[in-house]
């Protein structure tokens, strides 16, 4: 098991990876390759874009899709956002998401961030995975939403 960058080359495997995990129990999404294609693309050009790749055999099995940015705390310092984080379904709960999480969590240290934030739903097993890893929700920190019609 090796951890390398996430670069160009990657974004075609990970949509085809993405949207294999997400269109599947327990999210059950319906990404077409157009628009799940365009999402990583828009992740990876983010400005401050940081993307990590776990990989075994020259297979990919995990990816994190993250990037830096500027958020005001009492140590004025960057915070790492995970804006996308998943292993593929054939992978999950063999440590591989632990491993991954571990990196990013040493890559924030290495580089002076201040934090780790990150959105996920509370019915997914992805939320549990989080607070088993010491991610705490943010009370006064809503993550709000209002439907367009």
């Amino acid at each position: 098991m090796n951890i390398r960058a996430f670069e160009l080359h990657d974004v075609n495997d990970c949509v085809s990876d993405f949207i294999q995990s997400f269109n599947s129990p327990p999210w059950n999404e319906k990404w077409s390759w157009e628009r799940a294609n365009e999402y990583i693309n828009d992740v990876f050009n983010t400005p401050k874009f940081i993307g990590f790749v776990l990989f075994n055999d020259n297979e990919n099995i995990a990816y994190a899709l993250c990037f830096k940015k500027y958020w005001w705390n009492k140590d004025d310092r960057y915070k790492l956002h995970i804006e996308l984080f998943f292993t593929k379904p054939a992978y999950q709960q063999k440590g591989y998401g632990n491993a991954l999480l571990n990196h990013i969590e040493n890559y924030a240290k290495d580089n002076g961030l201040g934090s780790i934030m990150l959105f996920t739903k509370k019915d997914k097993p992805s939320y549990r995975f989080y607070d088993r890893n010491g991610f705490v929700v943010i009370d006064n920190l809503p993550n709000m939403y209002k439907q367009m019609n």
